[in-house]
């Protein structure tokens, strides 16, 4: 029998961000513009916000949103390009074009990540047009 397709809503075409994971997928339902926070032992929340970053850069159809460019700014000197290479050889992606396309600005002390935020982030967001920005480690 043919199955006559859905209507979704506007809403449910937005571009959608996904951790690879079913379940946690499923609970959280994250769209390029929604804001998120990940708590926890840095280890992990920092695999799971790599993950995310990752799976941005691929195409809609294998479950990206398809971002030509994702900044990261690293308050706590946690970000690993290692992870980006195995998160990125995961999903068959090259690794050297996900490491191009994640801009990383890292801070040492609270001076340099206010400035950061506030002054220099807006200007990298006009000059690259980042679908993802994560500050990890706040």
């Amino acid at each position: 029998m043919l199955e006559v397709p859905r209507f979704k809503t506007a809403l449910e075409y937005r571009d959608r961000l996904t951790f690879g994971h079913e379940k946690l997928d499923r609970i959280l339902d994250l769209h390029a513009d929604d804001m998120i926070a990940i708590f926890g032992e840095s280890r992990y929340s920092n695999t799971l916000v790599t993950r995310v970053v990752v799976r941005s850069l691929l195409p809609r159809n294998h479950g990206g949103i398809d971002a030509e460019k994702v900044i990261v700014i690293d308050a706590d000197n946690s970000v690993s390009p290692y992870l980006y290479v195995n998160i990125a050889r995961e999903y068959g992606m090259h690794h050297r074009n996900v490491l191009h396309k994640v801009l990383v600005s890292r801070q040492f002390t609270i001076y340099q990540l206010t400035n950061t935020i506030l002054y220099d982030l807006p200007k990298r967001i006009q000059l690259h047009k980042p679908k993802v920005v994560v500050i990890s480690g706040l």
